[in-house]
C-alpha cells in the first residue's frame, strides 16, 4: 500500500509539474510574432516607397511629353510664320512693282501725248506754210481767199488746240492725281512692310527666348 501511494504522489506531482511548466511554443511564439510584423512593416514601407517613385516617373513622363509637345508647337510656329511673313512681304512687294509699273504707264501716256500735241502743231505750221507760198492765177483775189482759207484753218486750229489743252488738262490732272494717289500707296505699304519686317523680328526674338528656356527645362529633366 505505502508502495503504490508514493507512486500516485510522484505522478500527482508530476502531472502538477506538466500543467505548470511553459512549453517550448509559449517562448517562441511571441518572437516569431514580432519578426512576423517587422517583416511586414518593411515590405509595406517598400511598396509605398515603390508607389512614390512609379508616380515621380510617372509625372516625369508626363513633364516630358508636354515639354516636348511645347517644343513641336513652337518649331511649327517658328517654321509657320516665316512663311506667312514671306507671303506678305511677297504681296507688298508684288503691289509696290504694280504700282511702279502703273508709274511708267502714266509717265509714258504723258510723254506720247505731249509728243502728239508737238507733231500735231508742227504739222498745222507745214500746211500754213504751204498755204502762204500758193500762188494762184487769179491773184488778189486768190490771195484773199488764201487769207480767208486760212482764217478758217486757224480758227480750227485754235478751237482744236483749245479742246486739246482741255483734254490735256483734264488727263494731267488725273494723271497727277493718279500719280500722287500711287506715291501714297507705295510709301504706306513701305511702311508696312517695315511694321512687318519689325514684328517678325521681335516674335523670332521671342520664340528664341521660349525655345531656350524649353530646353533648359527639358535638360533639368
Amino acid at each position: 500500500m505505502d508502495v503504490i501511494q508514493r507512486q500516485n504522489a510522484v505522478r500527482s506531482e508530476a502531472s502538477i509539474e506538466d500543467y505548470t511548466r511553459p512549453s517550448i511554443d509559449d517562448y517562441t511564439r511571441p518572437s516569431i510574432d514580432n519578426r512576423h510584423a517587422s517583416f511586414r512593416g518593411r515590405l509595406l514601407t517598400v511598396k509605398f516607397l515603390k508607389d512614390e517613385l512609379d508616380e515621380i516617373n510617372f509625372s516625369q513622363d508626363l513633364m516630358r511629353k508636354d515639354f516636348s509637345q511645347r517644343l513641336e508647337d513652337v518649331e511649327e510656329t517658328i517654321h509657320a510664320r516665316p512663311r506667312m511673313q514671306t507671303g506678305c512681304i511677297g504681296n507688298l512687294q508684288n503691289r509696290i512693282h504694280v504700282n511702279e509699273v502703273d508709274k511708267e504707264i502714266l509717265k509714258n501716256q504723258w510723254t506720247r501725248g505731249d509728243e502728239a500735241i508737238r507733231s500735231f502743231i508742227g504739222t498745222w505750221f507745214q500746211m500754213s506754210k504751204e498755204d502762204r507760198c500758193i500762188k494762184s492765177e487769179e491773184g488778189e483775189t486768190s490771195l484773199r481767199g488764201g487769207t480767208g482759207l486760212m482764217s478758217q484753218h486757224r480758227a480750227k486750229f485754235v478751237s482744236l488746240i483749245d479742246g486739246l489743252i482741255g483734254d490735256c488738262g483734264s488727263e494731267v490732272g488725273r494723271l497727277s492725281k493718279e500719280l500722287e494717289n500711287s506715291q501714297e500707296a507705295s510709301s504706306q505699304l513701305e511702311d508696312k512692310l517695315k511694321i512687318v519686317e519689325e514684328s517678325y523680328a521681335s516674335e523670332t526674338s521671342q520664340l528664341e527666348i521660349r525655345i531656350s528656356d524649353i530646353e533648359r527645362d527639358l535638360g533639368k529633366c
